[in-house]
C-alpha cells in the first residue's frame, strides 16, 4: 500500500497489484470532506487496470501518514510496463461544491 498526494511519484513493478491511497487531507478547508469520488484514472494510455475506487471513510493510516475519514481515496492498479511513466489523476467533489484533483507520477520499474 502507497500514499500519495499531488505531485508524488510512486513506483511498482509491473507485476504488482497494489492498493494506492490519495491523501486530499492537506489541502481541504476546515469542514471541507469528500462526498464524490468522480474519477481515477490515468490519463494518457490504456496501460493499466485501476479498480476497487472508492472514497476512504474512516481515518487511516498508511506508511505513518494519516488520512482524515472522507479526506482520501484508493484504488487498486494493476499492471504497466517497465520503464514507462504513468499519470494518475484522482477527481473528487467535496460537500463545499469544490472540485480537487490530485495528481501522482506511477514509475513502472523492476525491482
Amino acid at each position: 500500500m502507497t500514499t500519495v498526494t499531488s505531485d508524488s511519484e510512486v513506483i511498482k513493478a509491473p507485476g504488482e497489484s497494489l492498493l494506492y491511497y490519495f491523501n486530499f487531507t492537506d489541502i481541504l478547508q476546515t469542514g471541507e470532506t469528500i462526498a464524490t469520488l468522480t474519477s481515477i484514472l490515468e490519463i494518457t494510455t490504456t496501460a493499466l487496470t485501476i479498480s476497487e475506487k472508492a472514497i476512504v471513510l474512516v481515518e487511516t493510516t498508511i506508511d505513518d501518514v494519516v488520512i482524515a475519514a472522507n479526506a482520501g481515496v484508493l484504488c487498486r492498479i494493476l499492471g504497466g510496463l517497465t520503464g514507462v511513466d504513468y499519470n494518475l489523476e484522482a477527481t473528487v467533489l467535496t460537500n463545499t461544491s469544490n472540485i480537487r484533483v490530485g495528481r501522482v507520477v506511477l514509475q513502472v520499474r523492476e525491482c
